[in-house]
């Protein structure tokens, strides 16, 4: 018996370099923002962005010079694919680009840090759902270090903060509070 071939569908991971002058306090929540040879991060967007193809792109935004945009197209055999696949796929961007982590350390990584972003993911989503009158706060990276060299990995928020001439901020952002 002979199963008909799945249909597959495309989306794609581009990097974005995002490297603007900051000069906040870079304590707490906001270490994000820390710029140095060996701090970066790497932060997926994952509002569906199709441009010019009518497949979705996702963008992952890094202050990472050395990681130049870089475009990756990704098979699924579901039109939309699940949240999970996508931060899956969102690793092996990062890890397929890097060069101080090596192979063999990285498999052992992925599992837990694709797990560790998913539970992040929900945290982020019920922060922004809640209408709890505390102040509390939910970070929107994970802090992976390996080594000598620190990367955040996460999900970004665009700041929605008007700077002059209706022009919008382009920072992430570092923390999330409830609605409230």
């Amino acid at each position: 018996m002979t199963y008909p071939l799945p249909h597959l569908h495309f989306f794609s991971t581009k990097t974005i370099n995002v490297t603007p002058k900051i000069s906040c306090d870079k304590r707490g929540h906001n270490t994000l923002y820390w710029k140095d040879h060996q701090r970066s991060y790497f932060l997926l967007d994952l509002s569906d962005q199709r441009t010019y193809t009518n497949h979705p792109m996702y963008h992952i935004y890094t202050n990472n010079a050395s990681m130049k945009n870089t475009h990756k197209l990704h098979k699924s055999t579901c039109i939309t694919p699940n949240t999970k696949y996508i931060i899956g796929k969102y690793l092996e961007h990062f890890f397929t680009n890097q060069t101080y982590i090596p192979r063999s350390m990285s498999s052992r990584y992925f599992d837990c840090l694709r797990n560790l972003l998913c539970e992040k993911l929900n945290a982020i989503r019920k922060r922004l759902e809640s209408l709890n009158p505390g102040n509390r706060l939910s970070t929107t990276y994970l802090r992976f270090s390996y080594k000598k060299h620190t990367t955040y990995l996460g999900f970004y928020l665009p700041c929605r903060h008007e700077i002059n001439n209706n022009k919008t901020c382009i920072l992430p952002v570092a923390a999330v509070r409830s609605q409230s």
